[in-house]
């Protein structure tokens, strides 16, 4: 099962204006998209020990977080009803908020660097590794995404991005373009290949 940070469960729960135990809910339904197995167990185990509240799950459907394909009821056995709820694309966006955070990064940040007539890749990083190091980077600095994401837009603008993606993210170098924001100062200068 991936990890959230607390932050992250906050920001979800806020997002999709649930409780703690229908995040925990929603993160098991994410989770049975990948297997399904460890996910009937647990269902079943939660629903003998009277855990598993079904009027929760019936909250998430009637909000449009969760999609109930069964259409009778929240019945039976945990896998036949596991079988016939999914998250909607909003709770899945909302679930999958670092992956998602990092994609919408790497897709807003230039590809290509051109050095001495020489083209050089930006994006250096694989998303699931960019997903792990801006998410604490992102905590450590106390900066949100939307923060971050406004300046890559200004620094594109400016021609100021003239470092690799993951160095980017593990640098904080949003830090160093708000500084130059603020003091008015665009293109930093020369770049040399190490500095990728």
């Amino acid at each position: 099962m991936r990890s959230y940070t607390l932050t992250e469960d906050v920001e979800i729960m806020e997002k999709l204006g649930v409780g703690p135990y229908q995040l925990f809910l929603l993160k098991t339904l994410f989770e049975a998209e990948a297997d399904r197995v460890p996910i009937y167990k647990s269902t079943r185990k939660m629903k003998e020990l009277g855990l598993l509240d079904l009027d929760a799950l019936a909250d998430l459907i009637t909000k449009g977080i969760i999609e109930d394909f069964n259409k009778l009821s929240i019945t039976g056995t945990p896998e036949f009803f596991m079988d016939y709820v999914e998250l909607t694309p909003k709770a899945m966006k909302a679930l999958n908020i670092s992956s998602f955070k990092a994609m919408e990064l790497m897709r807003a940040y230039p590809r290509l660097l051109e050095i001495n007539g020489k083209s050089f890749s930006l994006v250096n990083v694989g998303e699931t590794e960019l997903s792990n190091t801006y998410a604490r980077s992102l905590e450590i600095t106390d900066y949100t995404h939307e923060q971050v994401m406004e300046l890559v837009k200004w620094a594109k603008e400016n021609n100021c991005l003239n470092v690799g993606l993951k160095k980017f993210s593990e640098t904080h170098y949003w830090l160093t373009i708000e500084e130059m924001k603020k003091s008015g100062k665009g293109n930093v200068g020369s770049v040399t290949v190490e500095m990728l």
